[in-house]
């Protein structure tokens, strides 16, 4: 499967990818948004900003998902 992550351009995200300065994408929400279990090791993520066309693809290498974090889970490194 592939994926696109639509960035707000002023975050300035794009950029730090491509200079390999952000090697990690996070989404940290609630409720279970996409691509929550359908986001595969192996699989191509398309990065662009918003109202601009597809700057760069990656190929996911690892995949982790967390649910029901607590601050005292997170605070104590222990997200199970």
């Amino acid at each position: 499967m592939e994926h696109v992550a639509i960035m707000k351009k002023f975050w300035g995200l794009t950029k730090k990818i491509l200079s390999g300065e952000k090697k990690i994408e996070s989404r940290w929400y609630k409720a279970k948004y996409s691509p929550w279990d359908r986001i595969k090791k192996g699989e191509r993520i398309y990065f662009k900003d918003s109202g601009e066309p597809v700057r760069l693809v990656a190929e996911v290498e690892k995949v982790l998902q967390f649910f029901g974090l607590t601050p005292k889970k997170v605070s104590e490194g222990n997200p199970e």
